[in-house]
């Protein structure tokens, strides 16, 4: 193989002194894991950093995680670096003699960033007067002094690891360079493409080149989200790749999968520039990426994402002629329960036409034939509600997945089971998709009997209500295969302690995964047989406990099975995690429509969402307010559970729904221009005369007070807070639903029949709860 139209000397064996890596073409790597733990300890620790007010110092660098190393191929360096560091400092105020102590994490050290782009997180163990502002002093003026650290760093890390990694050929045995001149070649280069960017913008002509255009089809069994997550979520690329990756799933980002060969051909720079009739324009931009072709390396970044739908990407092989792009386009139509992905690929070298269509075959189709599970995967969804409905819909169609649904109703998997022999599976989406089953060919079964099922399964998703989790779990667990995954889905506040209880019960090694909140909002349309997505949520926090490490991780996992979207997020502090999931919004507005109800029917179903007004913010704020106080009280007694940096229901509303809300500048307005959540009605009870009043044994109130409030209610008192406003709305909520959790502003016990409080599982003390966890996981 050569070059256009000339020899390659990448392919002519010539002598070299050590008769090794000819012309430095394969892959070298040297490990500089542990020299980079050293320097980074060496550069942090004992950094001061002094204002006119105060002076910090970095006492320690307590923990270092990741990996470094330098990296070889076709004479050009690379430098890999992931890190995520965790120390202590202490700081002292000019004009007083108290000092203070705090901590600090970087989560992004990598070459995915610039050193000024480094992230540095400060906290400090009391957070008021002096404390704070010794805090500041760390994040303004520490920051920069870190970063430059980092730059120090990286600069270090190139100029050790850069000696004895490119070979001398045989010309260049005998010549000598210092490493600062290898290291500025490099860097004159970069400067030639990016200059040479500029010189491409200001002309549209270049070198006529004969190209042709691929057009392929091909179905692949799975929904159109599941196909669409394999080519833009970096987790996914990873595991399939099985290597690190830069993946910048946006507009104009980069791609790099480094590590792996891709059929042969393993990618390893470039640049951009758009083919336009046969013609070179545009300009060079730096991007590092991999393709999915044959026989080359391939480059480029992406142009455009349409979600779920289309990916539009700029593709170049190696030995195509310099500046040369390709431009690809993915579309994903869904077909008979199945995706129908349309390839695209204009601007194709005529020479390189017919290796690029074997690419596409022999790579993409046999690889991704069956995007999924490396292995085939027995899955069990418990439960028949919208949840379950949209879970077996998706997860049905990933590749080696086996789909069985366990309703809890004997009658319920009677009715699912006749709707889908009748009229297939659809889940649809508000925009008009769907991922369709025909009737006869519908990819899971639907059965009211547990054993059979569970003792084959390797995840098993919980999609019941809270008050029904304790008696379920109590009959599978028994059954549970070792280091099977076992899902909240969601697993509301308590789930994790709830679960892990009665595993160490029943002596039981699994990983558990607790979603927050229903990655949908999500209706059912025909039982068993349509539902819909309103609308998916862009990012979910969820808590794992991983007992066991495979290929892909438990969140993996569970981010194939949900498609592209949400975003799956872990949060490691169970104190944050359990308070941020205390449901908040829909309590305060239930309590604040109905407390002064007259007992009148209504014309009609009131607006839930669209409808609020100040007054329902009194309550938002206030639960909220009290929520977080008693984070604050938990962060100063156990510094190591942060909560004083708790999401706000705002936060996580415009996290949860990016793109849906038009107004974000308050609660009030993210509820209210939420396009999501349109339409949405208080839950109401239809009466003989069509009237309508309110269902006060909905689950707002007999799921997420016992579920939600009541375990805020006993952490708030082995504190000795007081918190009037969630006192008031669980007195209101219990007289509504017969139910007696607090007599005379105290709590009562609430067994596990009734609740999920810590108590119920012999968690009688704040100590006893973060020392739970802390051996838990």
């Amino acid at each position: 193989m050569a070059k256009w139209g000339e020899g390659d000397p990448r392919w002519i064996v010539e002598e070299r002194p050590d008769a090794t890596n000819v012309n430095n073409w394969h892959w070298t790597e040297k490990n500089a894991t542990n020299w980079s733990k050293d320097k980074l300890k060496e550069l942090l620790t004992g950094l001061v950093i002094e204002t006119e007010e105060g002076r910090c110092e970095i006492t320690s660098v307590s923990s270092i995680e990741g990996e470094a190393s330098a990296n070889n191929r076709k004479a050009k360096l690379i430098f890999f670096y992931e890190w995520v560091i965790n120390g202590e400092w202490s700081g002292i105020m000019k004009e007083s003699d108290k000092k203070y102590k705090g901590k600090f994490d970087v989560p992004n050290l990598s070459e995915e960033h610039e050193p000024d782009e480094i992230d540095v997180n400060v906290s400090v163990e009391k957070e008021k007067d002096d404390g704070l502002k010794l805090k500041e002093i760390m994040r303004k003026t520490g920051t920069p002094l870190m970063q430059k650290q980092f730059a120090t760093y990286i600069k270090c890390l190139k100029e050790e690891y850069s000696q004895n990694v490119i070979l001398p050929t045989k010309n260049q045995a005998n010549e000598k360079k210092t490493t600062e001149e290898v290291l500025n070649a490099k860097v004159e280069m970069s400067k030639m493409v990016i200059n040479s960017s500029h010189a491409a913008d200001k002309t549209s002509v270049g070198v006529k080149i004969d190209t042709k255009t691929v057009t392929l089809e091909e179905e692949f069994v799975c929904a159109p989200p599941q196909l669409y997550r394999v080519f833009t979520d970096k987790e996914m690329v990873q595991a399939f790749t099985g290597g690190s990756a830069i993946y910048e799933v946006e507009k104009g980002g980069r791609i790099s999968l480094m590590n792996g060969y891709v059929t042969g051909g393993f990618v390893e720079l470039v640049s951009t520039g758009l083919n336009v009739n046969g013609y070179v324009t545009g300009g060079f931009v730096e991007l590092v990426s991999t393709g999915l072709n044959v026989n080359g390396y391939v480059t480029g970044g992406f142009v455009e994402l349409v979600p779920e739908e289309k990916i539009v990407m700029r593709w170049r092989l190696k030995t195509w002629p310099d500046v040369h792009f390709s431009e690809v386009t993915l579309e994903f139509k869904e077909k008979d329960g199945s995706t129908l992905l349309k390839v695209k690929q204009t601007g194709v070298p005529s020479s390189e036409y017919e290796k690029t269509i074997e690419g596409w075959k022999e790579f993409s189709y046999k690889t991704l034939k069956m995007p999924g599970f490396p292995k085939a995967t027995h899955i069990t969804i418990v439960g028949g509600g919208k949840g379950a409905h949209v879970l077996a819909g998706l997860s049905s169609l990933v590749g080696n997945a086996t789909v069985t649904v366990v309703s809890t109703h004997e009658d319920e998997a009677e009715r699912w089971t006749a709707a889908m022999k009748k009229g297939g599976f659809v889940v649809k989406y508000s925009s008009g998709s769907k991922s369709s089953q025909a009737a006869g060919k519908v990819k899971f079964t639907v059965r009211n009997d547990f054993e059979e099922s569970i003792k084959i399964s390797d995840i098993v998703a919980i999609c019941l209500p809270a008050s029904l989790h304790e008696s379920v779990l109590k009959q599978i667990v028994p059954l549970l295969q070792e280091n099977c995954l076992v899902i909240g889905f969601p697993g509301f506040t308590g789930f994790e302690y709830q679960v892990i209880a009665i595993l160490k019960e029943r002596e039981k090694t699994c990983n558990v995964l607790s979603i927050g909140t229903l990655p949908w909002v999500c209706r059912i349309v025909k039982y068993g047989e349509e539902v819909e997505v309103i609308a998916a949520k862009e990012v979910v926090h969820a808590w794992l406990m991983e007992r066991s490490k495979e290929k892909l991780s438990p969140l993996q996992k569970v981010q194939m099975l949900i498609g592209s979207k949400p975003a799956l997020k872990v949060v490691t502090n169970i104190l944050k995690y359990t308070l941020m999931k205390i449901p908040v919004i829909n309590q305060s507005l239930v309590y604040q429509k109905w407390k002064d109800w007259d007992g009148k029917a209504v014309d009609k179903e009131p607006l839930m969402y669209q409808e609020v007004d100040e007054n329902s913010m009194r309550y938002i704020d206030g639960i909220s307010s009290e929520i977080n106080d008693l984070a604050n009280i938990l962060t100063k007694r156990f510094p190591s559970l942060d909560g004083t940096a708790l999401i706000n229901v705002q936060q996580n509303l415009i996290e949860e729904y990016p793109g849906l809300i038009k107004d974000k500048s308050s609660i009030l307005s993210c509820l209210k221009t939420n396009t999501a959540l349109e339409g949405l009605v208080y839950p109401m009870t239809k009466t003989t005369d069509d009237t309508f009043v309110p269902n006060f044994q909905h689950e707002f109130i007999t799921e997420e007070i016992p579920y939600g409030l009541l375990i805020v209610k006993q952490m708030v008192d082995m504190v000795e807070l007081k918190t009037p406003i969630i006192d008031e709305v669980i007195q209101w909520s219990q007289e509504k639903i017969g139910a007696k959790y607090m007599k005379e502003g105290e709590l009562s016990y609430v067994d596990r029949k009734r609740g999920r409080l810590p108590m119920a599982y012999g968690i009688d003390t704040i100590e006893e709860f973060v020392d739970f966890f802390s051996v838990t996981n």
